[in-house]
């Protein structure tokens, strides 16, 4: 697995570095006149299978772009692909209109539709390759999912600002609208960007429940879950009070 060098997406073209420095585990990308995208490693769990990516991208410039961080997984396009809450080997099964087909579809799915933010895994008998970001501060922040099969091998990728693609997926049309067309956001170099996230990726051993160890670490890192308010009792209380 190979974290990949940052691009920026516009509406015509997609821009690479122009020149790359590094130093251990900083890693610093400039775009000419425009600004830089910097990578750090901060830590690593799992007997270094997980580690936790830093970018901070520091752009300014003219007109609209689309930012990432993606792993080359090294996998087939015929590898096996779960997308936790959202996608399962190409959905095959089931009924009602939702996502179907494998990463060669190129599917973007918005982070809070996933069980990791903008979590997703490509895997096979031996290995397992992972990537998810942390969870965004608000709904400015969210980004998406992105699958893709380049040269052969699936490519795993975190974008912002979101996007639905091909399709947004807005239930299974039983009682909801079903699947609707696509959405993309982009955000505004005039205003500049200065921004930082963290990313997780993992490179483990394959099998049917390749992903579960990642899934496990995550769930750890929630701690104890917050106290929730018994919405019942409010009501009978209330109720109580009225009459």
């Amino acid at each position: 697995m190979d974290v990949l060098p940052p691009t920026l997406v516009t509406p015509d073209a997609v821009l690479h570095p122009s020149d790359v420095d590094r130093d251990a585990d900083v890693v610093r990308y400039r775009f000419a006149d425009l600004g830089e995208v910097v990578d750090r490693v901060l830590t690593r769990f799992l007997d270094g299978a997980l580690v936790v990516h830093e970018r901070s991208w520091t752009l300014a410039g003219r007109g609209r772009v689309r930012l990432d961080l993606a792993v080359d997984t090294g996998l087939p396009g015929t590898c096996r692909w779960v997308v936790p809450g959202v996608m399962f080997d190409g959905n095959r099964v089931g009924q009602g209109a939702f996502p179907q087909g494998g990463p060669e579809v190129g599917w973007a799915f918005r982070e809070d539709r996933v069980c990791l933010p903008s979590g997703q895994f490509a895997f096979d008998d031996t290995r397992c390759v992972g990537l998810w970001a942390s969870p965004a501060a608000d709904e400015g922040a969210l980004s998406c999912t992105r699958a893709l099969v380049v040269e052969g091998r699936v490519r795993l990728a975190v974008e912002w600002p979101l996007a639905e693609e091909p399709g947004a997926y807005r239930g299974k049309g039983l009682v909801g609208p079903g699947m609707t067309g696509p959405v993309r956001c982009w955000a505004d170099l005039g205003q500049g960007i200065r921004s930082s996230r963290r990313f997780f990726t993992y490179a483990g051993p394959g099998g049917a429940t390749a992903w579960h160890p990642a899934l496990a670490w995550w769930w750890d890192q929630q701690g104890e879950p917050q106290a929730r308010h018994d919405w019942g009792d409010i009501v009978r209380r209330k109720v109580e009070h009225a009459v």
